[in-house]
């Protein structure tokens, strides 16, 4: 008796990938907001083969729309990635921006600071190969995620424009998708001169906390 089989099964570590970079769960870089996808469908979509290109948790209710012929909703945000799972070699076919907002300080050790302190609140946008990570204790860090996946070397002095330009987005995108509620406030009675962190406070918050 032969039995077939027909259905989809789609996977996503909820746990962050730790060993993939810096950082870890809480945080915005690699080792904090990188899972792995996993998609089987017998007959479908051939086991063995990797992807390289970034996707998001939303994407799963558009690509299971497409591969099963259903509408959705024109609200619903992400993007099928059924083209990916057909061909996986394939280059991701235009640039996607992505957007993350973490307003909470974590009690956890700053993976970029030998003192340890909680990191605190933070934002990145990553438009196509360019990751740019707003502490908003006032650091601003840029990466090229394709030359350099471990981010290691900050390009924010580099290139001031790109930077310049990813935070004009992402602050864009905070204040039109944000709660206020959500958006991390200065302490007032905060004093520089009893700061142990090596960068000084900066603040670029500008209209988004007023």
């Amino acid at each position: 008796m032969e039995v077939e089989y027909n259905f989809l099964l789609p996977f996503q570590c909820l746990e962050t990938a730790q060993r993939v970079g810096v950082g870890g769960k809480g945080c915005l870089n690699e080792g904090g907001v990188r899972v792995p996808q996993i998609w089987w469908m017998p007959g479908r979509f051939e086991g063995g083969r990797w992807c390289n290109v970034p996707v998001n948790c939303i994407d799963f209710l558009p690509t299971l729309a497409e591969i099963t012929g259903s509408k959705i909703p024109q609200e619903i945000g992400g993007t099928s990635i059924l083209p990916l799972l057909e061909a996986p070699d394939q280059k991701e076919p235009a640039p996607r921006t992505f957007v993350w907002h973490y307003p909470f300080n974590l009690i956890v050790k700053d993976p970029d600071c030998d003192i340890p302190l909680p990191l605190t609140p933070h934002s990145a946008i990553r438009i196509g190969d360019y990751k740019l990570i707003w502490d908003w204790h006032g650091r601003l860090l840029l990466f090229d995620m394709t030359a350099d996946p471990y981010e290691s070397n900050d390009l924010s002095k580099q290139m001031p424009e790109r930077c310049d330009k990813m935070l004009g987005e992402l602050k864009t995108w905070l204040e039109a998708n944000v709660d206020p509620h959500y958006m991390p406030r200065r302490n007032p009675d905060y004093k520089a001169e009893d700061d142990p962190r090596p960068y000084p406070f900066k603040d670029w918050s500008g209209s988004l906390t007023e």
